[in-house]
């Protein structure tokens, strides 16, 4: 199915989602593992702003249990399945 239209259009979404990708990144390889101990970009999201949790930051955490409430629901719901189905 390479050169179906479907390999087509997942060609093109793969590239939008890369647009803004690119810096570097540092990572330390050992043990069979790779750790990321830095990254740097131009054009990345990350804010430390937002990624703490201290008093005063600019990320309100009461926001956070209605995203972990309506993104861990199929997970639940898979869960549940899985119970009914495997006892």
């Amino acid at each position: 199915m390479w050169s179906s239209p479907l390999k087509d259009n997942l060609d093109t979404f793969i590239a939008d989602t890369q647009q803004y990708v690119n810096g570097d990144i540092r990572m330390v390889l050992h043990g069979g593992r790779a750790t990321v101990t830095g990254r740097r970009s131009d054009t990345g999201l990350y804010d430390f702003a937002l990624a703490t949790y201290d008093e005063g930051d600019a990320f309100d955490q009461s926001a956070a249990r209605g995203f972990i409430e309506i993104y861990g629901l199929a997970a639940k719901q898979a869960a549940a399945r899985a119970e009914r189905l495997n006892g």
